[in-house]
């Protein structure tokens, strides 16, 4: 673990005692700096934004008595994968081991409106810096303090869904799965991948970083929770299906449990283990039965969980797949919600819940073109990614094309559908950059667009916008 001296502000290493320090918990900016920037001149870096708040932070803590600050930005070589992942993995337990956590809301001016209001709020990393610290202190923009996660609980829960004894440092295994999950639900993360990512430390679950494999992280964090608990919560979901899709034993994404906060488990005699096989989920549940007309079987399975202050269980109605009309003892999962009598006892029966495999397309379709209605490009999750906008391939700034900081605003309109338009951003401290196309209304007057990326920095938007072969391509 990396920490930052607050006087020096020279970068030190520690791997069995850790000295006592302060924690940072604050949202990206545009020009933050990084493990290389704050171990080389800091003359060259003194302009930045991102310079200015850890001087401040560090000031603070300093006046406090602390010797040492943990800063995200600038103390995890983020260009090491190893010792990226690493810090991923014991982020909770950083925060957890921190003798007081600053949460820094940039965006909050001092005396200005609720400080609930600040986007600190919606973050994704967020979540487990408000609930892993033992103590918690608000500043806002000018580094006045706000007040403490105690004093401010009301609000706090208010606008987060955490309950006040989890703000209080109560257990976290006091509270079930889909409960935990609701607080995240709604959150917001600049890869998709740390939605799940995000989470680890939340439910004590460890797990290899795969970044590109989009929402399968998701996936593979409810697999690794559910080989530590029985708790039946992590299928109390719901999502309104199209016609036709395809039911999955396990959610997609954290917000399908955005209506479970009031879920609450219940301890059962004779708990039966569940685990996913090649099969599908197989879990072993009270069912309420019957058969169809092609004798297929519909199930009322019943979950150990109910709604909080109701005597009702939980359950998640199945009906049995089928193939060339022949029953495959398998189950689509259909609805969920509460059961509320039970004639006669349900048996226990031994299940399998189909889970598709999850993939994501290429191109996503952003819909049908109307006249003149502009559409914005808003980029600041990259500007807080660490990506700054390097150049697009469009004419300058003008009628049809304007930016307002982290927003490009362009109209859908003629002059343009005979190219796409493509934006380049580019990584400020590694070889990457990625670039965000959109696609000319080739296909039922539709706008498309398409993201790529390279961490060939010989890659430049030239060559880039030169070797596509758009036109023919597109």
């Amino acid at each position: 673990m990396w920490l930052l001296d607050t006087s020096s502000l020279a970068l030190s290493a520690f791997f069995d005692k850790t000295p006592h320090y302060v924690i940072l918990s604050h949202t990206w900016g545009s020009e933050e700096v990084s493990f290389q920037d704050i171990q080389g001149s800091h003359d060259r870096i003194s302009h930045r934004a991102g310079y200015k708040k850890i001087k401040d932070c560090c000031a603070k803590a300093s006046e406090a008595g602390f010797r040492y600050v943990w800063i995200d930005t600038c103390c995890i070589d983020k260009t090491n994968s190893t010792e990226l992942s690493e810090a991923i993995n014991s982020m909770f337990r950083w925060y957890k081991n921190s003798a007081t956590c600053y949460a820094y809301l940039e965006d909050v001016e001092p005396e200005g409106p609720r400080f609930v209001a600040s986007r600190w709020f919606t973050r994704g990393w967020t979540l487990q810096e408000l609930i892993a610290p033992t103590d918690v202190l608000f500043f806002d923009r000018d580094w006045n303090e706000i007040g403490t996660r105690e004093s401010l609980k009301d609000s706090i829960e208010e606008v987060t869904g955490v309950p006040e004894p989890v703000l209080m440092n109560e257990s976290l295994r006091e509270h079930c799965v889909a409960q935990i999950m609701s607080w995240a639900a709604g959150r917001h993360t600049t890869r998709i991948e740390d939605r799940a990512y995000s989470l680890l430390g939340l439910f004590g679950v460890n797990m290899p970083l795969i970044y590109g494999e989009g929402e399968n992280a998701f996936l593979r964090l409810q697999l690794e929770i559910m080989k530590i608990t029985t708790d039946h919560s992590i299928l109390a979901w719901e999502v309104k299906f199209s016609g036709g899709q395809k039911r999955r034993a396990l959610a997609t994404t954290v917000d399908e449990f955005r209506g479970s906060g009031q879920v609450r488990s219940f301890p059962v005699l004779n708990e039966s283990s569940f685990e996913m096989t090649n099969l599908g989920l197989r879990i072993t549940l009270p069912c309420i039965s019957e058969r169809t007309q092609d004798k297929r079987r519909n199930l009322i399975a019943c979950l150990n969980c109910r709604y909080e202050n109701e005597e009702e269980r939980l359950g998640i109605w199945l009906n049995e797949a089928a193939s060339a009309g022949t029953p495959l003892g398998r189950f689509d999962r259909s609805h969920f919600g509460t059961i509320f009598k039970f004639h006669p006892q349900p048996t226990p029966t031994t299940l399998y819940i189909i889970q598709p495999y999850l993939r994501e397309s290429p191109q996503q379709e952003i819909g049908a073109i109307p006249g003149n209605e502009p559409y914005c490009l808003e980029y600041s999750d990259l500007v807080e990614a660490g990506y700054l906008l390097e150049a697009y391939t469009t004419d300058a700034p003008g009628p049809h094309l304007w930016q307002e900081g982290c927003k490009i605003n362009f109209l859908a309109t003629r002059p343009w559908n005979l190219d796409p338009r493509i934006f380049f951003f580019r990584h400020i401290d590694m070889a990457r950059r990625i670039w965000i196309m959109f696609l000319r209304p080739a296909y039922k007057g539709k706008l498309w667009l398409m993201v790529d990326g390279s961490s060939n920095l010989m890659d430049t938007p030239e060559l880039i916008s030169n070797y596509l072969p758009l036109e023919k391509k597109w």
